[in-house]
């Protein structure tokens, strides 16, 4: 279907569904390896909108069980240039299966996502970003911890190490805070090193990460373990199916983020309202 017109019988795309598609698309052909701009400053060039399940009993890998506003819902759509719209067609069912098609989609849309993040973080320079600090109390966080309220010297030691941290996560780019909140959400703390520090598989932290793309998530975990958030063996080269271990060293052997991970469920929130979003008011 292209974007001039509707064929005979089909519901048009929505326009909040068209904004999206070409936001994912990144303006290109979701084909893979295929860089056809969709449109230039004259408006539409070469863009078709295609079904991954067809329209009408006829239409590729048509689904006689699909919900009519399922039909031309954001999920079953992505936008091609003219030959791989035909391509993807014309040809055998086949060789363009559901779930090949799918992944098609999925593959395109991670990919404009890694780049669009890229570019945030290369616009949105948090490097030399201050972080005040100066008035937070962490008034729930000392009595989560058990600290007694006249041992001055021993809630302010533990205020200076929270502050270091609120501080080193400020200066962070928002896709290693993202990785770094679903650490903590989703680790579990590790009976080799007395329950102190978090662990979590690999393959888990991909999976929770979505839809951060895997290549994305990796060099994340260098931009922590740089920043000191976390300890890394290798960096660059995390092997898939192995227990990933982090933590942090701000003092000795101080680890915040097992103890975050149990205030977070006691309280009822996510970490990501203290990583990602800087709530860090909930603390006081």
């Amino acid at each position: 279907m292209s974007d001039a017109s509707a064929a005979s019988g089909r519901k048009a795309i929505s326009d909040p569904v068209w904004k999206e598609l070409f936001s994912r698309s990144g303006n290109m052909c979701f084909m893979d390896g295929c860089s056809s701009p969709l449109f230039d400053l004259s408006g539409l060039k070469d863009v078709f909108i295609a079904h991954i399940k067809g329209v009408g009993e006829k239409g590729p890998r048509h689904d006689p069980f699909l919900e009519e506003s399922e039909l031309n819902a954001i999920n079953n759509l992505l936008l091609l240039c003219n030959k791989h719209h035909n391509q993807i067609d014309a040809m055998p069912v086949q060789q363009f299966t559901v779930e090949k098609v799918r992944q098609i989609k999925q593959t395109h849309e991670d990919l404009v996502r890694s780049f669009a993040s890229q570019l945030q973080n290369y616009v949105f320079d948090n490097s030399n970003k201050s972080v005040d600090t100066s008035s937070f109390a962490f008034d729930k966080w000392l009595a989560f911890l058990g600290l007694d309220p006249k041992d001055e010297m021993e809630r302010t030691a533990e205020s200076e190490l929270m502050r270091a941290i609120v501080g080193r996560v400020g200066l962070l780019p928002p896709d290693a805070r993202k990785v770094l909140s679903t650490i903590v959400r989703f680790g579990t703390p590790d009976k080799n090193q007395g329950d102190r520090h978090l662990s979590i598989r690999v393959e888990l932290l991909f999976d929770r990460a979505r839809p951060t793309p895997r290549g994305l998530v990796s060099s994340q975990l260098a931009t922590l373990a740089e920043a000191k958030l976390c300890e890394l063996d290798d960096p660059d080269s995390v092997p898939e199916g192995t227990p990933l271990r982090v933590w942090t060293r701000t003092q000795g052997d101080w680890d915040p983020f097992a103890k975050l991970q149990a205030f977070c469920k006691a309280e009822g929130f996510r970490p990501s309202e203290l990583f990602e979003n800087d709530r860090w008011e909930l603390l006081n």
